[in-house]
């Protein structure tokens, strides 16, 4: 990223952009991460994602995934798995960037959520790869990116494959505008 163009955090979204729904897409496994950084997919053209946001993201996760990413010095045991670190900041560009584009970037294990609101569900609508279709042992990391369902009457719908979630209910961690929540 060149030091005139600003952080994709610090850009707001463009209200002008049509963020055009789209199905959920498997961007690749994640230990390809190693040989190859994915290309930005087209369908966030009309999600004002621009190329350097999608390269800045991409070479923070190849880092993360490789063990390279810079964290700090843990106190006490051992630092945190990959997987984690990844999640972690893939939650971080969803909150930060993603979300309010109307895009949700997610990292599955087989079909196993582990990053998002809804970590530790399984998706058994989600399409596999077929080395993974056939052997329960062969289950990998993958990312995928999928449209987020705009705000309706502040509470926030979001479908994956045809299965919806309304939340935003008085009292609970509602997910709203703006807001993304993670850890609950």
């Amino acid at each position: 990223m060149s030091d005139s163009s600003p952080h994709p955090f610090a850009r707001s979204p463009d209200t002008a952009q049509a963020y055009t729904p789209f199905k959920m897409i498997r961007i690749q496994g994640m230990d390809q991460f190693y040989s190859q950084i994915p290309s930005m997919p087209s369908v966030l053209n009309t999600h004002d994602v621009h190329h350097q946001d999608w390269s800045t993201f991409m070479e923070n996760l190849a880092l993360a995934w490789r063990g390279k990413l810079p964290l700090p010095e843990f106190a006490r045991g051992c630092p945190p798995s990959r997987s984690s670190i990844v999640a972690d900041l893939i939650n971080l560009w969803n909150r930060s960037f993603f979300r309010s584009r109307r895009v949700e970037v997610i990292l599955y294990k087989g079909r196993e959520r582990r990053s998002g609101p809804r970590a530790g569900t399984v998706d058994d609508q989600l399409s596999l790869p077929e080395p993974e279709r056939a052997n329960e042992r062969e289950r990998k990391y993958s990312l995928y990116l999928t449209y987020v369902t705009p705000s309706v009457d502040g509470r926030t719908p979001t479908s994956v494959h045809g299965l919806s979630q309304v939340s935003g209910a008085r009292g609970s961690s509602a997910i709203t505008p703006g807001t993304y929540t993670y850890y609950q």
